[in-house]
């Protein structure tokens, strides 16, 4: 007995312990859900509560989801109204329609995780899925309160459920084997979350990558800030919202078309009057419901046909429609609070006033590779039905350029919009560019021998600070390959 209890313990302490990344899964709902994961089991999580798991190495097929409306026995047995995984608080399988996803595939092809957010399966909660560890920080959100304007077909209780479960057709299930298609439903996902898939085929900006044995965090309700708590209980109305000292009437709105009002207001008694379309966009719940409530006989009882209100319930720097969908954006005091940067970004989504794009230009045919520094477009096309491509600063950097899709309903992809050679570092500087360091410096450190593993360096850190979606050195996977489904066109513009 005694060196069958010794020889594990022998075989334990020689044998490495298996890689494992680390899920912390944090509830900034106002209300109580329960989380599930599979792998992983379920956690009823109230308000602020969190929950961490480890999964293995190697996992495939893995989902992270939140569960509403539930109730369970002392024994764990129960029902949930949203994302119920066989009526148990420990899940050992997928949960059932409605449900935001969070799904990856852990230290796959390439060494990467790959991992995104998925609406094929409908929406019960908003939530984000970001990694935290190894030097990676982008991923994917759902910030929007889908529930708010789902499409009366596909409302049931507690979510916004998929068009597949719903009517059951080819059109909306793609059977396997064969090709899908966007259509009126999976357009109305993608425009309230764009970084999510909206049908099996939407390789869109979709899918994200980072190191093996990454750790990730998934936040119900992301878009819950101080801001939107402090305002939970106001009254969606003018008092309400200036604390009682707000008198603006309807008549003002008319006559004078540029004094202060609600949204809701500002787009029933003016907007609407000159516009055929018109985006809402508020990241508290109940002031949209008021404007949606406000707005439905303007809309719906017999007025102009071609008139369409859409409703965003999301935060204004998640919100990320397609550049120059705008002819007006009208904007409220509240756009002051927004960081630099995302108010630069915002307001590019405008129009240009005026402007003519009419250039003349001579092409000469290059057989090989440039010269660096020069700032690299890079694509391999149809691998395993999927287009990868990127923005590489590897080789320095000469003029900005966004590298975005044209086709298959795949609309996004990287972009190095700034200007790198205003702020070079002296010692990168080069007659017109911004050199890389290995060819300045020519050592292991910087260049990266084939074989051996790299690391940001002061330098590197400079280029992803001017352009966080472009590779910064060779082992820089944080958010920076996309995909779209072979056969795509792409579009590259200089100085975009």
């Amino acid at each position: 007995m005694a060196t069958q209890t010794t020889l594990p313990l022998l075989l334990l302490a020689l044998v490495p312990l298996a890689a494992a990344s680390t899920f912390n899964v944090v509830n900034r709902c106002s209300y109580t859900v329960w989380g599930a994961a599979s792998p992983g089991g379920g956690a009823q999580l109230n308000p602020g509560q969190s929950w961490t798991f480890n999964v293995a190495d190697g996992t495939t097929g893995g989902r992270v989801w939140a569960r509403t409306g539930c109730s369970f026995d002392s024994n764990g047995n129960g029902h949930c109204q949203t994302g119920d995984c066989g009526g148990v608080l420990a899940c050992t399988g997928y949960g059932q329609n409605p449900n935001t996803l969070a799904e990856y595939a852990l230290n796959q092809s390439g060494g990467l995780d790959y991992f995104d957010i998925s609406l094929v399966a409908g929406f019960n909660v908003p939530l984000s899925f970001k990694p935290t560890s190894n030097g990676c920080t982008s991923g994917p959100s759902c910030a929007a309160d889908i529930n708010v304007s789902c499409p009366a077909a596909l409302r049931v209780p507690g979510g916004c459920d998929d068009p597949c479960t719903i009517f059951g057709t080819p059109e909306y299930c793609c059977p396997s084997g064969s090709s899908c298609n966007p259509t009126g439903y999976s357009e109305f996902f993608k425009g309230q979350c764009p970084q999510a898939f909206s049908y099996p085929d939407d390789y869109a900006g979709t899918t994200f990558t980072c190191p093996g044995n990454t750790n990730y965090q998934v936040v119900f309700c992301p878009q819950i800030t101080d801001t939107t708590i402090s305002i939970a209980g106001v009254e969606a109305s003018v008092d309400g919202v200036l604390g009682g000292y707000g008198c603006v009437h309807d008549a003002d709105v008319k006559g004078s078309e540029d004094c202060g009002s609600g949204i809701g207001r500002m787009t029933k008694n003016l907007l609407i009057r000159y516009f055929n379309e018109v985006d809402l966009v508020e990241p508290v719940s109940h002031f949209l419901e008021a404007a949606h409530e406000s707005l439905a006989p303007t809309i719906d009882a017999g007025g102009d046909a071609h008139k369409a209100v859409n409703f965003y319930c999301i935060p204004l720097q998640d919100f990320t429609p397609e550049a120059g969908r705008y002819d007006v954006i009208w904007v409220q005091w509240c756009i002051g609070q927004l960081p630099d940067d995302d108010f630069v970004a915002f307001f590019k989504h405008a129009k240009p006033k005026c402007g003519n794009c009419n250039r003349r230009t001579r092409r000469q045919k290059c057989t090989g590779y440039g010269q660096d520094p020069n700032t690299l477009a890079e694509y391999s096309l149809d691998q395993w039905g999927l287009d990868y491509f990127d923005i590489s600063l590897v080789a320095g950097f000469n003029v900005p350029l966004s590298f975005t899709p044209t086709s298959n309903g795949c609309t996004s992809g990287p972009s190095c919009a700034a200007n790198i050679n205003a702020n070079c570092p002296p010692p990168l500087q080069v007659p017109g560019g911004c050199n890389n360091p290995c060819t300045i410096f020519g050592t292991p450190e910087y260049c990266c021998p084939s074989g051996s593993s790299c690391n940001p360096t002061q330098y590197s850190k400079y280029f992803k600070s001017q352009c966080p979606q472009a590779f910064s050195y060779p082992d820089d996977h944080d958010g920076t390959t996309f995909t779209c489904p072979g056969n795509t066109n792409y579009q590259v513009v200089f100085c975009p």
